[in-house]
């Protein structure tokens, strides 16, 4: 294959924007995608509900006895913590169902949300870990925001830093065979390397989402005026055309910024397959689908 051309035009700013607008594009080429963050919401919303009505009787009981105060107990809190991992768990794997088939486009092939789903399960007891671990983390992160507004900054920082340090340790998991604590220390190297990158990008996302909010909170105001329940209609359909369309573009800028982390290369209009050989060359290591 003839060599690629690494991305040398422009400074981080340039380079971060350019693999979020690879994001976007893969959503709209690969519209398919959008399928993927639905299915695991409803999925999640199954979840929460069993969870909900195993705990509920004990709920109604303490509440009836207690004169209306209620304690969880442990077997309680073991639901709490079980529902909350396996809805973390849900994410991941959606996540990682979306970087899959983005990373195979990449590589010029075409594959299903079925096919990329089986790729990610494959690694299932690395990414249920590195659920276990993030609901953790950011339970432990929580918990420290909700004490007071000193509490509220710490926490906020804190959280903003482990996003950034785990940014890559989905794609790491699918693609170098390591386990969820290897991963999350590959993913600190990986950032080191391309914070810039990672904080404009994701910045960028959030730009993009907030103003889209904006629009669509506007256009449902207008609407409603006219007629109220159709406004709302509106709003609610377009925020989860939105958070849809987020979701899977920053899957998707996930998977370009590993690409480029660890090629140096940016995968350009994603449909060429020399920079296979090129990942190849530099990674040594095979993937969901033998990357």
């Amino acid at each position: 294959y003839p060599p690629t051309t690494p991305v040398q035009t422009g400074g981080r700013f340039s380079r971060g924007l350019r693999l979020v607008g690879i994001g976007f594009t893969m959503a709209r080429d690969e519209p398919g995608l959008l399928l993927v963050p639905v299915v695991a919401f409803l999925l999640q919303l199954a979840v929460a509900a069993v969870g909900f009505l195993v705990v509920w009787p004990g709920l109604r009981t303490a509440d009836a006895a207690n004169g209306g105060t209620v304690h969880l107990t442990a077997a309680d809190w073991l639901v709490a913590v079980v529902v909350g991992v396996a809805l973390m768990f849900i994410s991941v794997v959606s996540h990682a169902t979306i970087i899959a088939r983005v990373m195979a486009r990449f590589h010029g092939q075409r594959i299903t949300n079925s096919h990329a789903l089986r790729a990610a399960l494959t690694k299932a007891p690395h990414l249920l870990a590195w659920a276990f671990t993030n609901y953790v983390v950011i339970s432990v992160l929580r918990n420290i925001s909700n004490r007071g507004i000193l509490g509220l900054l710490v926490g906020t920082l804190l959280r903003v830093g482990w996003l950034l340090a785990s940014f890559f340790v989905v794609p790491v998991i699918l693609f170098e065979n390591r386990g969820a604590a290897a991963s999350i220390k590959r993913s600190v190297e990986l950032c080191r390397g391309r914070w810039g990158e990672n904080i404009v990008g994701n910045s960028a996302l959030g730009i993009i989402g907030f103003v889209a909010i904006l629009a669509d909170v506007a256009v449902a105001v207008l609407v409603g005026a006219v007629f109220a329940p159709l406004g709302a209609i509106v709003g609610v359909l377009g925020l989860a055309c939105i958070l849809l369309v987020l979701t899977v573009a920053s899957a998707a800028f996930n998977a370009a910024l590993y690409w480029y982390a660890i090629t140096n290369q940016s995968p350009g209009q994603y449909s060429v397959g020399d920079l296979q050989s090129a990942y190849r060359h530099k990674s040594g290591r095979s993937g969901a689908f033998g990357f």
